[in-house]
């Protein structure tokens, strides 16, 4: 039987589950012996979480002395995998946050050169912010190396849950990674794990199925209902479209997963709402202005021109409402989601039929076809409005090939570059023997 999930309390992380972990932890670890390394994954597992938590008043104190290998223990592993999530999600973030530059969702408004990178689509394998930026936030932190250590972290907390065999954990883990590869397929050119050789698009997809698969099985609830969405996801990406429907209808109406937000520390801050309302360093970009369906605006893209332009005087400031605060989550996956991965998939009616569930929530008129083509254009019109700045437009110009801005940008007259995804790095190369 379907079931309802509010929104709001249907979080991959609240401040209460972090907190409960950093406590069973910080009982475990008092008293244990031997100094840690900073080098330590589980150690560095304990200041992430740590830096990550900041805001959060835990009273912990700093434990004496502890081995990587003691901290490793089953009763820690809560710890390690909370841990993980919180890199994600700041990696999520950032993918975010800077694929909605690289394609038509943002435009740079910013003084500063940097900025232009990604708008003008200037990334290259040498970049060095893109590469080898860290994460806790801001508009110009890193991608690559933030995306592919939460990918690692989920990968090794899965092999310790199974080890452990706590089902929760495996199911944890397993989900994370799922994203992780799912992104790195979409929007990567390509990509390198664990010192392994280069991998593709298609095989890091066929990566992120079997974590999503392994989740399924081991989980319950929410997150296996969020493994059933991103396999659904990957399965339409890879032209299983009787796959993704059986997938997708396994997401319930109401549901939805978010990657938290919290406007009390820089690393847990939404940054969409940042660079866009506070730094305007980044403005909506044009072919999301004035969006209509017969001639009522579509609220799922609500924008305010406020007749300013942005920080380097050209671009006119334009701010997105579906993030209103630094404290606004952003969704890694929902329900509406669902039912436009089955409109694809199945097509006829039952897109139309998906379609005009979504139109009724919208309170925009209903849309009519029996053209296949028309219903099929009107479904991606429908994944560009309402996943608007989630992270998927960027995978749906790829795999649609829909055509990214050339030419000139007509605000600042800056040529766009040729990039249309992003790039291994150099120092991923020059660092792994098996990439020639």
């Amino acid at each position: 039987m379907q079931h309802t999930l509010h929104p709001s309390t249907n979080r991959s992380l609240t401040n209460e589950l972090r907190e409960q972990d950093m406590n069973r932890v910080t009982k475990s670890v008092r008293g244990r012996r031997g100094r840690p390394s900073s080098g330590d994954p589980a150690w560095l597992a304990v200041l992430c979480l740590s830096l990550m938590l900041g805001a959060c008043d835990l009273a912990v104190e700093l434990p004496g002395d502890i081995t990587a290998e003691e901290l490793e223990q089953p009763e820690d592993l809560p710890l390690l995998v909370t841990s993980a999530e919180g890199v994600f999600e700041c990696a999520y973030q950032q993918y975010v946050l800077l694929s909605a530059q690289l394609i038509d969702e943002f435009m740079s408004g910013g003084s500063d050169g940097a900025y232009y990178i990604y708008d003008q689509r200037e990334i290259t394998p040498a970049t060095g912010t893109y590469s080898s930026g860290g994460c806790p936030g801001g508009q110009l932190a890193g991608l690559y190396t933030p995306l592919s250590q939460a990918r690692w972290f989920s990968d090794s907390n899965l092999q310790r849950a199974q080890e452990a065999g706590s089902q929760d954990m495996v199911a944890r883990s397993a989900v994370l990674a799922g994203y992780a590869y799912t992104l790195f397929g979409e929007g990567f050119c390509s990509a390198a794990y664990d010192g392994g050789p280069e991998v593709f698009p298609p095989q890091s997809l066929e990566l992120a199925e079997d974590r999503f698969s392994t989740a399924i099985s081991s989980g319950s609830g929410d997150l296996q209902t969020l493994a059933y969405l991103g396999r659904a996801r990957v399965r339409l990406n890879q032209g299983d479209m009787a796959g993704a429907i059986s997938d997708a209808q396994q997401v319930p109406d109401g549901f939805a997963y978010y990657a938290t937000r919290s406007s009390a520390d820089n690393s847990r801050q939404n940054h969409l709402y940042g660079s866009n309302w506070i730094d305007r360093n980044i403005e909506v970009d044009v072919p999301f202005w004035n969006l209509e369906f017969e001639g009522v605006p579509d609220p799922r893209v609500e924008l305010i021109h406020t007749g300013n332009t942005g920080r380097n005087g050209l671009n006119p400031e334009v701010l997105q409402t579906k993030y209103p605060d630094y404290d606004a989550d952003i969704p890694i996956g929902r329900y509406a989601e669902a039912l436009l991965i089955i409109a694809e998939a199945a097509g006829g009616q039952t897109a139309v039929d998906n379609i005009n569930e979504l139109h009724s929530r919208a309170g925009l008129p209903l849309f009519a076809s029996d053209d296949p083509a028309e219903i099929m254009a009107q479904v991606y019109e429908e994944r560009r409005r309402e996943l608007f700045i989630e992270g998927h437009r960027m995978n749906d110009m790829l795999r649609l090939n829909i055509p990214f801005p050339s030419g000139a940008d007509p605000f600042n007259d800056r040529r766009y570059g040729e990039t249309t995804c992003f790039p291994l790095p150099d120092i991923e190369r020059e660092n792994n023997e098996n990439i020639p």
